[in-house]
Protein backbone atom coordinates (compact mmCIF):
# COMPACT_ATOMS: atom_id res chain seq x y z
CA UNK A 1 0.00 0.00 0.00
CA UNK A 2 2.97 2.45 1.04
CA UNK A 3 4.34 1.93 -2.10
CA UNK A 4 1.01 2.80 -4.11
CA UNK A 5 0.57 6.02 -2.01
CA UNK A 6 4.30 6.64 -2.71
CA UNK A 7 3.79 6.69 -6.56
CA UNK A 8 0.68 8.88 -6.55
CA UNK A 9 2.56 11.35 -4.65
CA UNK A 10 5.22 10.66 -7.51
CA UNK A 11 3.07 11.03 -10.37
CA UNK A 12 1.24 14.07 -8.40
CA UNK A 13 4.93 15.79 -8.12
CA UNK A 14 6.06 15.19 -11.46
CA UNK A 15 2.51 16.43 -12.60
CA UNK A 16 2.94 19.75 -10.69
CA UNK A 17 7.11 19.89 -11.13
CA UNK A 18 7.43 18.60 -14.56
CA UNK A 19 5.52 21.17 -16.24
CA UNK A 20 7.08 24.09 -13.67
CA UNK A 21 9.69 22.77 -14.91
CA UNK A 22 9.51 22.92 -18.28
CA UNK A 23 7.61 26.71 -18.30
CA UNK A 24 10.30 27.97 -16.53
CA UNK A 25 12.91 26.61 -19.40
CA UNK A 26 11.24 27.95 -21.83
CA UNK A 27 10.41 31.17 -20.16
CA UNK A 28 13.79 31.49 -19.56
CA UNK A 29 15.41 30.66 -23.03
CA UNK A 30 12.38 32.78 -24.44
CA UNK A 31 13.05 35.75 -22.19
CA UNK A 32 16.80 35.37 -22.66
CA UNK A 33 16.36 36.06 -26.23
CA UNK A 34 13.92 38.47 -26.33
CA UNK A 35 15.57 40.60 -23.65
CA UNK A 36 19.04 40.22 -25.61
CA UNK A 37 17.05 41.73 -28.68
CA UNK A 38 15.30 44.17 -26.27
CA UNK A 39 18.87 45.30 -24.27
CA UNK A 40 20.65 45.63 -27.98
CA UNK A 41 17.81 47.69 -29.10
CA UNK A 42 17.69 49.96 -25.95
CA UNK A 43 20.92 50.54 -26.44
CA UNK A 44 20.76 51.60 -30.23
CA UNK A 45 17.67 53.74 -29.00
CA UNK A 46 20.14 55.15 -26.18
CA UNK A 47 22.85 55.35 -28.35
CA UNK A 48 21.20 57.35 -31.17
CA UNK A 49 19.24 59.60 -28.67
CA UNK A 50 22.60 60.54 -27.35
CA UNK A 51 23.93 61.04 -30.57
CA UNK A 52 21.40 64.03 -31.37
CA UNK A 53 22.13 65.22 -28.00
CA UNK A 54 25.87 65.45 -29.11
CA UNK A 55 25.37 67.15 -32.49
CA UNK A 56 23.41 69.83 -31.00
CA UNK A 57 26.42 70.23 -27.95
CA UNK A 58 29.08 69.75 -31.10
CA UNK A 59 27.52 72.45 -33.74
CA UNK A 60 27.53 74.90 -30.88
CA UNK A 61 31.71 74.38 -30.25
CA UNK A 62 32.21 73.25 -33.92
CA UNK A 63 35.17 75.83 -34.49
CA UNK A 64 37.61 73.46 -31.77
CA UNK A 65 40.85 72.14 -33.49
CA UNK A 66 41.53 68.39 -34.27
CA UNK A 67 42.59 66.15 -31.34
CA UNK A 68 40.43 68.81 -28.43
CA UNK A 69 39.05 65.70 -27.08
CA UNK A 70 37.84 67.13 -23.98
CA UNK A 71 34.16 67.73 -24.53
CA UNK A 72 33.61 64.07 -25.59
CA UNK A 73 35.94 62.44 -22.46
CA UNK A 74 33.85 64.84 -20.14
CA UNK A 75 30.54 63.31 -22.36
CA UNK A 76 32.04 59.13 -21.72
CA UNK A 77 32.27 60.37 -17.75
CA UNK A 78 29.05 61.13 -17.61
CA UNK A 79 27.41 58.76 -20.33
CA UNK A 80 29.14 56.15 -20.34
CA UNK A 81 29.03 56.03 -24.57
CA UNK A 82 31.97 56.70 -26.82
CA UNK A 83 31.84 60.22 -28.43
CA UNK A 84 32.97 61.22 -31.76
CA UNK A 85 33.06 64.24 -34.44
CA UNK A 86 33.46 63.55 -37.34
CA UNK A 87 35.25 66.71 -40.03
CA UNK A 88 32.83 65.33 -43.40
CA UNK A 89 34.05 61.80 -42.77
CA UNK A 90 37.20 62.20 -40.75
CA UNK A 91 37.38 61.99 -37.39
CA UNK A 92 38.17 65.37 -35.90
CA UNK A 93 37.52 64.83 -32.06
CA UNK A 94 36.79 61.91 -29.89
CA UNK A 95 36.94 60.26 -26.63
CA UNK A 96 38.60 56.91 -27.96
CA UNK A 97 41.75 59.40 -27.61
CA UNK A 98 44.40 60.57 -30.26
CA UNK A 99 45.01 57.78 -31.90
CA UNK A 100 41.75 57.70 -34.21
CA UNK A 101 41.89 61.81 -34.85
CA UNK A 102 42.39 61.64 -38.71
CA UNK A 103 40.96 58.12 -39.72
CA UNK A 104 38.61 57.66 -41.93
CA UNK A 105 34.90 56.55 -41.26
CA UNK A 106 34.02 53.20 -43.18
CA UNK A 107 32.01 53.46 -46.24
CA UNK A 108 28.72 51.70 -45.32
CA UNK A 109 28.70 54.72 -42.76
CA UNK A 110 29.56 57.71 -45.48
CA UNK A 111 27.13 55.94 -48.03
CA UNK A 112 24.34 55.96 -45.37
CA UNK A 113 24.92 59.32 -43.49
CA UNK A 114 26.55 61.46 -45.79
CA UNK A 115 26.02 60.59 -48.56
CA UNK A 116 22.15 59.59 -47.66
CA UNK A 117 21.86 62.54 -44.99
CA UNK A 118 20.26 59.52 -42.95
CA UNK A 119 21.34 58.04 -39.44
CA UNK A 120 22.83 54.98 -39.60
CA UNK A 121 23.02 52.60 -36.58
CA UNK A 122 24.53 48.88 -35.69
CA UNK A 123 24.60 46.81 -33.27
CA UNK A 124 28.46 45.05 -35.06
CA UNK A 125 30.62 48.03 -36.57
CA UNK A 126 34.24 47.79 -36.41
CA UNK A 127 35.80 50.81 -34.71
CA UNK A 128 39.21 51.52 -34.56
CA UNK A 129 39.31 47.22 -34.76
CA UNK A 130 37.04 46.94 -32.19
CA UNK A 131 33.04 45.80 -32.51
CA UNK A 132 30.97 48.50 -31.22
CA UNK A 133 26.99 49.48 -31.16
CA UNK A 134 27.04 52.64 -33.33
CA UNK A 135 24.72 55.80 -33.95
CA UNK A 136 25.65 58.16 -36.91
CA UNK A 137 23.54 60.95 -36.55
CA UNK A 138 24.40 63.75 -40.09
CA UNK A 139 25.07 66.81 -39.34
CA UNK A 140 23.80 69.76 -42.05
CA UNK A 141 24.57 73.08 -43.13
CA UNK A 142 22.08 75.58 -43.54
CA UNK A 143 21.96 74.40 -47.42
CA UNK A 144 21.14 71.13 -46.26
CA UNK A 145 24.45 69.73 -47.12
CA UNK A 146 26.15 67.07 -44.30
CA UNK A 147 29.33 68.31 -43.44
CA UNK A 148 30.16 66.16 -40.02
CA UNK A 149 28.60 63.53 -38.29
CA UNK A 150 27.91 63.03 -34.46
CA UNK A 151 28.87 59.49 -33.41
CA UNK A 152 27.96 58.07 -30.44
CA UNK A 153 29.03 54.63 -29.61
CA UNK A 154 29.59 51.30 -26.75
CA UNK A 155 32.16 48.34 -27.46
CA UNK A 156 30.28 45.40 -28.03
CA UNK A 157 31.89 43.82 -25.13
CA UNK A 158 30.22 46.22 -22.88
CA UNK A 159 27.08 45.58 -23.95
CA UNK A 160 27.60 41.31 -24.33
CA UNK A 161 29.03 42.10 -20.50
CA UNK A 162 25.74 43.80 -19.43
CA UNK A 163 23.43 41.70 -21.19
CA UNK A 164 25.12 39.02 -19.47
CA UNK A 165 24.92 40.04 -16.07
CA UNK A 166 21.38 40.56 -16.68
CA UNK A 167 21.15 37.01 -18.25
CA UNK A 168 22.83 35.62 -14.41
CA UNK A 169 20.52 37.78 -12.95
CA UNK A 170 17.32 36.50 -14.73
CA UNK A 171 18.47 32.89 -14.59
CA UNK A 172 18.97 33.44 -10.39
CA UNK A 173 15.69 34.37 -10.28
CA UNK A 174 14.15 31.86 -12.71
CA UNK A 175 16.27 29.27 -10.29
CA UNK A 176 14.79 30.50 -7.56
CA UNK A 177 10.82 30.70 -8.66
CA UNK A 178 11.15 26.92 -9.80
CA UNK A 179 12.82 25.80 -6.90
CA UNK A 180 10.41 27.64 -5.09
CA UNK A 181 7.49 25.99 -7.48
CA UNK A 182 9.12 22.86 -7.17
CA UNK A 183 8.70 23.33 -2.96
CA UNK A 184 4.99 24.20 -3.24
CA UNK A 185 4.65 21.53 -5.61
CA UNK A 186 6.22 18.74 -3.38
CA UNK A 187 4.52 19.87 -0.74
CA UNK A 188 0.84 20.52 -2.14
CA UNK A 189 2.07 16.81 -3.10
CA UNK A 190 2.80 15.36 0.30
CA UNK A 191 -0.66 17.01 1.39
CA UNK A 192 -2.63 15.26 -1.84
CA UNK A 193 -0.71 11.91 -0.94
CA UNK A 194 -1.79 12.43 2.77
CA UNK A 195 -5.16 12.97 2.19
CA UNK A 196 -5.71 9.85 -0.31
CA UNK A 197 -3.70 7.57 2.03
CA UNK A 198 -6.34 8.91 4.70
CA UNK A 199 -9.28 8.12 2.61
CA UNK A 200 -7.39 4.80 1.92
CA UNK A 201 -6.76 4.25 5.80
CA UNK A 202 -11.04 4.86 6.54
CA UNK A 203 -11.77 2.45 3.91
CA UNK A 204 -9.63 -0.31 4.89
CA UNK A 205 -10.86 -0.10 8.70
CA UNK A 206 -14.87 -0.07 7.32
CA UNK A 207 -13.33 -3.62 5.12
CA UNK A 208 -12.39 -4.80 8.79
CA UNK A 209 -15.39 -3.83 10.39
CA UNK A 210 -13.83 -1.08 12.41
CA UNK A 211 -15.75 2.41 12.41
CA UNK A 212 -12.13 4.68 12.73
CA UNK A 213 -12.36 8.12 11.43
CA UNK A 214 -9.59 10.38 10.05
CA UNK A 215 -8.75 13.90 12.14
CA UNK A 216 -6.09 14.88 8.97
CA UNK A 217 -6.67 17.27 6.19
CA UNK A 218 -10.65 17.95 6.98
CA UNK A 219 -9.65 21.69 6.49
CA UNK A 220 -8.83 21.28 2.91
CA UNK A 221 -10.92 23.57 0.54
CA UNK A 222 -10.53 21.54 -2.17
CA UNK A 223 -12.27 18.12 -3.35
CA UNK A 224 -9.94 15.38 -1.12
CA UNK A 225 -10.96 17.61 1.73
CA UNK A 226 -14.62 17.38 0.84
CA UNK A 227 -14.09 13.51 -0.01
CA UNK A 228 -12.93 13.19 3.23
CA UNK A 229 -15.42 14.64 5.50
CA UNK A 230 -17.83 12.65 3.32
CA UNK A 231 -16.17 9.67 4.09
CA UNK A 232 -16.12 10.22 7.90
CA UNK A 233 -19.99 11.33 7.67
CA UNK A 234 -20.10 7.64 5.44
CA UNK A 235 -18.44 6.30 8.94
CA UNK A 236 -20.60 7.85 11.25
CA UNK A 237 -23.93 6.66 9.64
CA UNK A 238 -22.71 3.00 9.07
CA UNK A 239 -21.68 2.87 12.49
CA UNK A 240 -25.15 4.39 13.93
CA UNK A 241 -27.07 1.70 11.62
CA UNK A 242 -24.91 -1.06 12.85
CA UNK A 243 -25.27 0.16 16.47
CA UNK A 244 -29.18 -0.07 15.63
CA UNK A 245 -28.89 -3.29 13.73
CA UNK A 246 -26.78 -4.48 17.08
CA UNK A 247 -29.50 -3.01 19.00
CA UNK A 248 -32.67 -4.49 17.12
CA UNK A 249 -30.72 -8.33 17.34
CA UNK A 250 -31.04 -8.03 20.86
CA UNK A 251 -34.17 -7.05 21.24
CA UNK A 252 -35.14 -9.74 18.86
CA UNK A 253 -33.44 -12.19 21.28
CA UNK A 254 -34.78 -11.16 23.97
CA UNK A 255 -38.66 -11.75 21.98
CA UNK A 256 -37.34 -14.75 21.30
CA UNK A 257 -36.96 -15.92 24.33
CA UNK A 258 -40.54 -14.51 25.43
CA UNK A 259 -41.72 -15.82 22.75
CA UNK A 260 -39.67 -19.36 23.48
CA UNK A 261 -41.31 -19.50 26.72
CA UNK A 262 -44.78 -18.34 25.66
CA UNK A 263 -44.71 -21.16 23.41
CA UNK A 264 -43.73 -23.47 26.10
CA UNK A 265 -46.52 -21.76 27.91
CA UNK A 266 -49.20 -22.27 24.61
CA UNK A 267 -48.12 -26.13 24.65
CA UNK A 268 -48.77 -26.76 28.04
CA UNK A 269 -51.87 -25.18 27.95
CA UNK A 270 -52.66 -26.98 24.91
CA UNK A 271 -51.58 -30.05 26.71
CA UNK A 272 -54.28 -29.10 29.58
CA UNK A 273 -56.78 -28.19 27.11
CA UNK A 274 -56.73 -31.47 25.15
CA UNK A 275 -56.67 -33.66 28.38
CA UNK A 276 -59.90 -31.19 29.58
CA UNK A 277 -61.43 -31.76 25.92
CA UNK A 278 -60.40 -36.01 26.46
CA UNK A 279 -62.15 -35.72 30.19
CA UNK A 280 -65.09 -33.91 28.26
CA UNK A 281 -65.22 -36.79 25.48
CA UNK A 282 -65.28 -39.45 28.26
CA UNK A 283 -68.11 -37.29 30.79
CA UNK A 284 -70.34 -36.91 27.22
CA UNK A 285 -69.75 -40.59 26.51
CA UNK A 286 -70.94 -41.50 30.08
CA UNK A 287 -73.95 -38.43 29.84
CA UNK A 288 -74.77 -40.14 26.66
CA UNK A 289 -75.36 -43.65 28.31
CA UNK A 290 -77.05 -41.38 31.50
CA UNK A 291 -78.80 -39.69 28.84
CA UNK A 292 -80.45 -43.44 27.63
CA UNK A 293 -80.76 -44.70 30.88
CA UNK A 294 -83.30 -41.35 31.45
CA UNK A 295 -85.26 -42.03 28.31
CA UNK A 296 -85.63 -45.87 28.76
CA UNK A 297 -86.90 -44.17 32.30
CA UNK A 298 -89.22 -41.89 31.04
CA UNK A 299 -90.70 -44.38 28.67
CA UNK A 300 -91.88 -46.33 31.22
CA UNK A 301 -92.68 -43.62 33.09
CA UNK A 302 -94.95 -42.67 30.50
CA UNK A 303 -96.24 -46.07 30.28
CA UNK A 304 -96.68 -46.09 34.39
CA UNK A 305 -98.78 -42.54 33.66
CA UNK A 306 -100.73 -44.11 30.95
CA UNK A 307 -101.28 -46.99 33.98
CA UNK A 308 -102.17 -44.39 36.03
CA UNK A 309 -104.85 -42.39 34.00
CA UNK A 310 -106.39 -46.08 32.76
CA UNK A 311 -106.98 -46.46 36.82
CA UNK A 312 -108.07 -42.72 37.23
CA UNK A 313 -110.39 -43.30 34.55
CA UNK A 314 -111.25 -46.55 36.36
CA UNK A 315 -111.97 -44.94 39.60
CA UNK A 316 -114.04 -41.97 37.79
CA UNK A 317 -116.29 -44.79 36.63
CA UNK A 318 -116.73 -46.49 39.74
CA UNK A 319 -117.18 -43.19 41.50
CA UNK A 320 -119.78 -42.54 39.88
CA UNK A 321 -121.42 -45.72 40.31
CA UNK A 322 -120.73 -45.33 43.73
CA UNK A 323 -122.06 -41.76 43.94
CA UNK A 324 -125.24 -42.98 42.05
CA UNK A 325 -125.47 -45.88 44.69
CA UNK A 326 -124.94 -43.38 47.64
CA UNK A 327 -127.42 -41.44 46.10
CA UNK A 328 -129.92 -44.56 45.89
CA UNK A 329 -128.84 -45.84 49.59
CA UNK A 330 -129.52 -42.09 50.44
CA UNK A 331 -133.05 -42.01 48.74
CA UNK A 332 -133.45 -45.69 50.74
CA UNK A 333 -132.69 -43.69 53.72
CA UNK A 334 -135.21 -41.02 53.43
CA UNK A 335 -137.89 -43.76 52.73
CA UNK A 336 -136.54 -45.76 55.26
Amino acid sequence: MREKIFSVRKEIALIAVLPAFVITIAMLITGIMFMRSGMEEEVLKGLLASAYTYKDIGMDIADRSAGDNTVETQLKQDAGYDFTWFDGDTRKNSSLGSSVIGTKAADTVVKEVINGGKTFTSTNTQVAGTPYFVAYVPVKDSSGKVVSMAFTGVSRQAVENQVFKSIVFMLVIGIVLMVVAMIVAVKAAISMAGAIRAINDSIQYLSQGEFKKTDKYLDRKDELGLALNNTNSLIDKLSSIVTDIRTSASTVNTSSAELSEMANRISQTTEDVSNAVQEIAQGATQQAGEIQSAAENVVLIGDAVGNVQDSTENLDGLAIKMKEASEISSKSLSSL
